[in-house]
């Protein structure tokens, strides 16, 4: 069953990363669905990917190339670093 980011989720890790994409640093408006660290598999192995200890803001550029052109894997494990630095 597919959940989607509750309201309240979404606007703390917004106001966690400060309003900015923790990629590249550019501020990104809150209407969005922060970038699910955990997916596939990995979600299926007790975390609750929809957490906020398990989302990050990130801007559609930064998104799309790391889905598209970039190493999502490697962008996965910053996003680990990141949240396990700010917990």
């Amino acid at each position: 069953m597919i959940r989607k980011v509750m309201e309240n989720t979404r606007r703390e890790v917004y106001e966690r990363d400060h309003g900015r994409c923790v990629c590249c640093g550019r501020a990104y408006p809150l209407e969005r669905t922060p970038h699910h660290v955990y997916f596939g598999q990995e979600a299926n192995l007790g975390n609750d990917r929809n957490e906020s200890g398990q989302l990050v803001t990130i801007c559609l550029d930064c998104h799309r190339m790391i889905h598209f052109e970039g190493d999502p894997e490697g962008f996965r494990e910053y996003c680990k670093d990141y949240l396990s630095m700010i917990k």
